[in-house]
């Protein structure tokens, strides 16, 4: 990291304060990551870095598995209560998953919604099975459909964004899929807009904390895996303006989403001044980078971490309750949840922070959080015990 030649002549305290400012900003200052933030209705780029190279997607390519299923459901070759069976192949799938059984039947509807906030592998493979045929039958519609977007930089082999090496996409492809969504399903965006679904007892919270925390988020979906580093594409509106950011490789889920917060920021705040700066045009005139995806799979999941890496990191909602008691008057910027983190970014102090995170729009009551519907997906409830245990009966 390289600081101006002024900075030698300060104090050690001043060093220590910026140090510790840049780790708030910038937690791997020399990690490799892409960032955008377009306007969404035009398309308009606010700010790019590397938003042209290209990139593993890891799980936001369910955004596109999402956008061919509920395509087919606007269409009406489907419904959102079509049956759809867990094969298995299916089944078979790698965590982030459901774990449901072959031969456990679920809905179109459940199905996204399990893809969606739990970022279900297993559920987007069924869908890709119900819709497609087959991987590869449902992968040609993606691909088709991402060329007819005119996301050039975008190939799929599988519905889940695990590892493959014909599995790839771009900053700037991930914010035009975005568009599509809002512009062509309107009516099922709120998909992707879910903070948390309760299965039974058990409640399962988006991966996008921005989602309930930051003011105007309104959806998209985040991904993972080790050689992609932490992805997230988010939007929000605010006064009737709506910006979608994208950001590629973040060091960790709570860097992803302080990230976004901090371009969307930045977004909002150019509209008063954007006469002053050059145009960078529209998302779809980026010019694309030639050039083969960035491998973070050491930095991301080498014996470095102290444990290993996943897209649900988090610290978990007891340690956050217990710093929100012990920190109620001051920052917590540095541990925690990503609510506190992003709190600070957004110069929220520290008793707004452990509010963010512990009272946010993923603990509403139950009757404002999505259900699984069971009684009408045929045979869910036999998914596994422990669901058997805690389901009461469909009525």
């Amino acid at each position: 990291m390289h600081f101006p030649w002024l900075l030698i002549r300060k104090s050690l305290l001043s060093w220590i304060v910026v140090a510790a400012a840049l780790v708030v900003v910038a937690p791997r200052s020399v990690h490799a990551e892409a960032l955008l933030v377009v306007e969404a209705d035009s398309g308009k780029v606010l700010e790019a870095q590397n938003a042209t190279y290209p990139w593993y997607p890891a799980s936001v390519t369910k955004l596109m598995t999402a956008y061919v299923t509920l395509k087919a459901v606007k269409e009406g070759r489907i419904s959102l209560d079509t049956t759809l069976t867990v094969s298995p192949v299916a089944a078979s799938q790698s965590p982030s998953k459901m774990g449901l059984r072959a031969g456990t039947q679920v809905t179109v509807d459940n199905a996204l919604k399990m893809m969606l906030v739990k970022s279900a592998n297993d559920m987007a493979v069924v869908l890709a099975e119900g819709v497609g045929g087959s991987i590869d039958g449902f992968s040609g519609l993606m691909n088709e459909n991402a060329q007819r977007l005119g996301m050039t930089q975008t190939s799929y082999v599988n519905p889940n964004g695990l590892p493959a090496d014909g599995q790839i996409t771009s900053a700037r492809d991930l914010a035009m899929l975005a568009r599509a969504i809002i512009r062509d399903l309107p009516e099922y965006e709120y998909f992707v807009q879910i903070p948390s679904i309760r299965f039974g007892r058990r409640v399962t919270q988006n991966f996008n904390k921005l989602i309930g925390r930051y003011p105007g988020a309104d959806g998209f979906k985040t991904g993972f895996i080790c050689a992609s580093g932490y992805n997230l594409v988010a939007s929000a509106t605010r006064n009737g303006k709506r910006l979608i950011a994208v950001v590629l490789g973040a060091s960790s889920g709570q860097a992803r989403a302080v990230k976004a917060a901090q371009l969307l920021e930045r977004g909002f705040a150019n509209n008063t001044l954007s006469w002053l700066r050059p145009s960078l045009g529209t998302v779809d005139n980026l010019a694309p980078i030639d050039a083969s995806p960035p491998n973070l799979r050491d930095e991301m999941c080498g014996g470095k971490r102290h444990k290993p890496a996943s897209d649900e990191d988090e610290d978990g909602r007891q340690q956050q309750h217990r710093k929100c008691r012990k920190r109620r008057n001051r920052p917590d910027i540095l541990r925690g949840r990503a609510a506190a983190a992003i709190a600070e970014a957004l110069g929220i102090n520290g008793r707004g922070a452990c509010a963010l995170g512990a009272d946010s729009g993923l603990h509403r009551s139950d009757k404002d959080r999505p259900r699984l519907d069971r009684c009408n997906c045929g045979g869910l409830r036999q998914a596994n015990s422990a669901a058997r245990e805690e389901d009461p009966p469909c009525r």
